[in-house]
């Protein structure tokens, strides 16, 4: 069986869902191409943010400055990358 352990420091990949649409300057914390904007019935307009390759580090630069900027966050999700399994 394939399996992936993930650390701190590990590189992988990210979804964060905030309610709002975030402006373009938060393109710099994920690449123009890993925004997306979308309206949710119940909760409204949206935008998800899609980290690549980062370690946790990262991810959490950028929960710190959408915290600063009170920006609500609906989620934090970590999206499995079967590249990075190793077989046993």
């Amino acid at each position: 069986m394939a399996r992936f352990t993930l650390t701190l420091h590990s590189l992988a990949t990210y979804e964060v869902r905030v309610l709002g649409w975030l402006g373009p300057s938060w393109a710099d914390y994920a690449g123009k191409s890993a925004i997306v904007y979308a309206d949710d019935a119940e909760a409204g307009p949206l935008t998800i943010v899609t980290l690549c390759n980062v370690d946790q580090s990262a991810l959490i630069g950028l929960l710190n400055a959408l915290f600063a900027s009170g920006v609500p966050l609906l989620s934090v999700k970590h999206i499995p990358d079967t590249s990075q399994t190793e077989k046993a």
